[in-house]
């Protein structure tokens, strides 16, 4: 099973796209955390290699125009079932409405920290979850795009 990955340019700023079999392993924003979101794929995919841009260019629009896609997840057991939780979102969601939802009320950061870990933004929509005060916090691609993706982007019918 061999990675290939592209950075390409999207309406919504730069994002690492990669695939795996045919399947999408990640779709990074790139947008304010460039560095650490490379860090990130390349934690996961060390022996990734860079494919042809316009193939995944191609990629990144179906899926920001909500074009079904097949996917894998690659995570810990945990993080599987907080990102499975994320899909079936429909609109906004707190950390702690995630937790009760997967039956851990407790473990609030521990769900904050499989959101942070999302190889898969916009597909497993990290994007819609919220502080419980009403805070938009923090997101990979920056705040301002967290906030134009909650507006403007339909959510994915990705499986």
């Amino acid at each position: 099973m061999s990675v290939t990955y592209s950075i390409v340019q999207t309406q919504y700023g730069k994002a690492l796209i990669a695939i795996e079999d045919k399947e999408l392993v990640a779709f990074l924003f790139l947008v304010e955390n460039e560095t650490k979101m490379i860090k990130l794929f390349h934690s996961k995919f060390p022996n990734a290699t860079e494919g042809k841009n316009e193939d995944f260019t191609h990629i990144a629009q179906d899926i920001l125009n909500g074009k079904s896609v097949k996917f894998k997840l690659h995570g810990t057991p945990f993080q599987k079932t907080v990102w499975t939780e994320l899909l079936k979102l429909g609109g906004t969601a707190s950390y702690q409405e995630i937790a009760n939802r997967i039956k851990k009320p407790k473990a609030v950061r521990a769900v904050a920290s499989a959101v942070a870990q999302n190889l898969l933004h916009v597909i497993i929509p990290c994007h819609l979850v919220v502080k419980s005060n009403g805070d938009i916090g923090k997101y990979a691609g920056g705040t301002a795009l967290k906030k134009l993706l909650i507006t403007k982007l339909p959510l994915s019918k990705s499986f």
